[in-house]
């Protein structure tokens, strides 16, 4: 047994020496962990004219993998390569975990026999028929034999951020890890949920404007994040092409429009500064109408990243106009400070990392949920807290 055992592994060490090129060897033991992150692990090539296929793929022009992968918005096509190998007694299976979720097209090749590939699709943009697994990720299920040494190529292409994270997971750690990840995810959209509908309750009740501006633009940030994290996917689970680039083009412009009506509607703008509220809006309008437009003319894949770069310029001026305000004693102003501080640093640091200028920390989505449950709650007392001073002037001016 131990002798047959040992020749697998031979074989197997000189079958992966022959076809995997120079692709690194990630050897997988008992001492190996539930979950292992494999980015560093892989050696990527940038491929911007999308000149290779996997029959004409070069050995050479590979780099190592240091950090995260993360090329910004390009158009071209990524491959990561790796092989793995079990240098244990027992068949093992793993779960290759691809992530960000935005990606359009992930494809896994794997090579069983010299010179032969096995490729599996998924992505955003492909059908889910024939998934091993359900799950709002790219996944694939590797299975090795004691001894095996896998090859493997990740073929990557996106209109978004050309990123790759790479994770392996023993499968009693990844129904944990979806479990914990479908909990979070349930309380969040139900928490943002009760909070919209109770600012259009209170609208129905009062006539505040305020509050119906913030439950749309809870509503539409809602919507925006149940669609680029990919829920709406997982829960439909479409046997064709369910492509929603479309409308997160549109939702991203509408996020752009009512984070500017909720600041100046919260801090009451137009009234501190007239001829500035004004232009702003104009301007915000006038962005808002070509993002709009950009999606019937096909336009809008070209438009994201600098509707992101001027996203983060809204967010900067608001953040700045609400420090002038609160210098001048607006209470308002300070409680919108307190609620958009966090928010504004992690979108802004979120959309230089998608344009691939910083690194991106993770993909992992709980950070940027607790915060953005954190800016709800504090802007919901911003809102309140613009009613009562309405309330307040009003009584004053009877």
């Amino acid at each position: 047994m131990v002798k047959h055992w040992v020749l697998r592994l031979l074989f197997g060490l000189y079958l992966g020496a022959a076809s995997a090129s120079a692709a690194p060897v990630l050897v997988l033991d008992a001492q190996t962990p539930s979950i292992q992150p494999v980015t560093t692990k892989a050696e990527q090539l940038l491929d911007i004219e999308r000149q290779y296929t996997i029959d004409t793929l070069p050995e050479q022009g590979f780099e190592p993998v240091t950090d995260r992968v993360s090329h910004g918005y390009q158009s071209g096509r990524l491959w990561l390569r790796l092989a793995l190998q079990n240098a244990t007694e027992q068949p093992k299976r793993y779960l290759l975990d691809i992530r960000p979720t935005h990606l359009d097209q992930v494809t896994l090749h794997q090579q069983f026999v010299e010179g032969e590939w096995l490729s599996q699709h998924q992505g955003r943009q492909a059908s889910w028929q024939g998934r091993e697994v359900a799950y709002r990720n790219s996944l694939f299920l590797i299975e090795l034999q004691p001894g095996e040494t896998r090859p493997l190529l990740v073929e990557i292409e996106t209109t978004t951020n050309l990123a790759a994270q790479l994770r392996l997971l023993q499968p009693p750690a990844f129904i944990m890890e979806s479990q914990i990840e479908m909990l979070v995810f349930g309380g969040f959209f139900i928490s943002l949920l009760v909070i919209c509908l109770m600012n259009f309750v209170q609208f129905a009740i009062i006539k505040e404007r305020a509050y119906l501006v913030y439950g749309l633009y809870l509503l539409i940030l809602g919507v925006y994040f149940f669609l680029v994290e990919g829920l709406l996917h997982y829960l439909v689970q479409p046997q064709g092409v369910l492509d929603v680039t479309a409308w997160i083009s549109l939702l991203h412009a509408l996020i752009f429009l009512m984070s500017w009506l909720v600041f100046r509607q919260v801090v009451n703008f137009k009234r501190h500064a007239l001829k500035a509220d004004r232009w702003l809006t104009l301007g915000v309008l006038a962005v808002t109408g070509f993002a709009l437009l950009a999606v019937p003319l096909g336009l809008d894949v070209w438009l994201r990243p600098w509707l992101w770069l001027l996203v983060s310029v809204l967010f900067l001026l608001m953040f700045i106009l609400s420090v002038w305000l609160s210098f001048k004693g607006l209470r308002t102003a300070r409680l919108y400070i307190l609620a958009f501080g966090p928010m504004l640093l992690v979108s802004v640091y979120t959309i230089l990392a998608l344009m691939g200028w910083v690194t991106h920390i993770s993909w992992n989505n709980y950070q940027s949920l607790l915060v953005i449950m954190l800016h709800m709650l504090l802007m919901q007392l911003s809102v309140s807290e613009h009613t009562y001073a309405a309330k307040q002037n009003f009584e004053k001016a009877r």
